[in-house]
């Protein structure tokens, strides 16, 4: 089959399975962040509010840098594989070897921060020594699952979420129950079940490696692919700012204690960025392979809305119950944690129009307006933790986090609004087609 006609195909493919498609993303993306509703309970009971601060703090600057060195190659991978079918193998190993270069790179340099990281604490020190040694391999294992995401394959994505999300919880559970839970080894279990539950990419990647590009195939050069990527790092990076550099920064402005409770909140607050992950995921590979300006431009208005009622069912759900279940299911220590928990619930649907809007830019090929507006929120979120966490602790985190939410997501709407004439009003409410729509993929999932 010519490139032309299987890139149309596919097109033509995720036109009609993009319901289908956000389904199954917030059904894999719902996994991860409802286990942590099981496992942060054992934390809180097996470690207490200082173990639980020291095993965030173990592993934030893993996570840190899983996603600051990406430099947004998997987004660019995602993107051009969309685009370019065919290209995968070359795309799989340019951009695998550059990302372990990287990580191996960001993994010396977190060992010789790690006394500063740890405040002095020499048994924190170990930790964040130890998963620093993880990041290049957690780092490659990206380059598959972005691969997956350009072919549409969100079922494979949906595994591989599954997969790491009860691993890691019924291997956290078994510790607590065998009496083994400690900060070390629920520290080393969060970092490394990801890694190893990324090897359900290894048949994909083993059958991109030996499927040669075809001839007439158009290969994106490797100038265009970190081009694009390093576009759209700025505003990951800056996202990453958005999320985690505040559990990176607490232990040295504040203490073990105060992120102990931010890590609880976090676990809360994240539950309805599900349907805005989601949403962005299915947008952002749809759109990349659309050539219709008008189609792209409502389907992104539609996702939007969309996304925010349905996050923001999720955050009134748990907004109005968790003050009485907080303190039985997590512990008396944690009672303190609603506050910073609600007002991440208000940070993620408030957010959540922009995240979408995002998508938008990176996929009509501005990914540069997006990390603009992703480095203002990312400044402000950084300002007001600077001057708030050393006196509000847990709530200054968590004001910082709305503030910036809320900046970086207008900004992304603006920047649609001027740049590609999308009136900004259409990504918010509920109108009758996004009614028609529920129904309809409901009716489907069901029958399924």
């Amino acid at each position: 089959m010519a490139v032309g006609d299987k890139a149309a195909r596919g097109v033509e493919a995720a036109r009609r399975g993009m319901g289908r498609n956000i389904v199954v993303q917030i059904v894999s993306l719902a996994m991860p962040p409802l286990l942590a509703l099981v496992t942060a309970p054992v934390l809180a009971h097996g470690l207490g509010v200082t173990g639980r601060g020291e095993v965030a703090a173990g592993t934030a600057t893993l996570l840190f840098l899983s996603a600051v060195l990406t430099f947004g190659l998997q987004e660019s991978v995602t993107h051009h594989v969309a685009r370019y079918p065919g290209s995968e193998r070359t795309l799989l190993i340019q951009s695998a070897t550059v990302i372990a270069g990287l990580g191996v790179l960001g993994g010396i340099g977190t060992w010789f921060m790690a006394p500063w990281l740890a405040d002095g604490n020499p048994e924190l020190t170990v930790i964040i020594r130890l998963t620093a040694a993880l990041v290049a391999p957690t780092l490659v294992r990206l380059v598959p699952r972005a691969i997956a995401s350009g072919r549409h394959q969100w079922g494979l994505v949906a595994w591989e979420s599954w997969l790491t999300a009860i691993a890691r919880a019924v291997t956290l559970v078994l510790l607590w129950l065998t009496g083994h839970l400690t900060v070390l080894s629920a520290a080393l279990t969060i970092a490394l079940i990801p890694m190893l539950c990324g090897l359900v990419y290894l048949p994909l990647t083993i059958r991109v490696l030996k499927t040669p590009s075809a001839p007439s195939a158009e290969t994106p050069s490797q100038r265009a692919v970190l081009g694009f990527g390093l576009k759209i790092w700025l505003g990951s990076l800056s996202g990453i700012i958005l999320t985690r550099v505040d559990q990176v920064l607490m232990v040295p402005l504040s203490n073990e204690a105060e992120l102990g409770l931010y890590a609880v909140a976090a676990s809360i607050g994240e539950v309805p960025t599900v349907v805005s992950t989601a949403v962005r995921n299915v947008v952002f590979a749809a759109d990349s392979a659309e050539s219709d300006p008008q189609t792209q431009a409502k389907r992104l208005q539609q996702a939007s809305r969309l996304a925010v009622a349905g996050s923001a069912l999720a955050a009134f759900a748990l907004g109005a119950t968790m003050h009485w279940w907080i303190p039985p299911l997590f512990g008396p220590g944690f009672a303190d944690a609603w506050t910073a928990a609600v007002i991440l619930l208000l940070a993620t649907v408030v957010g959540t129009s922009g995240s979408v809007a995002g998508a938008g830019l990176g996929a009509r090929g501005r990914p540069g307006l997006r990390s603009i507006s992703m480095a203002v929120g990312a400044c402000v979120n950084l300002l007001i933790f600077l001057v708030t966490v050393g006196t509000w602790g847990v709530i200054g985190a968590a004001l910082s986090t709305l503030a910036g939410a809320f900046v970086s997501g207008s900004m992304n709407i603006v920047w649609l609004r001027r740049v590609f004439g999308i009136p900004a009003r259409g990504f918010y409410g509920i109108r009758s087609e996004d009614v028609r729509l529920i129904r309809s993929m409901l009716t489907r999932l069901f029958r399924r």
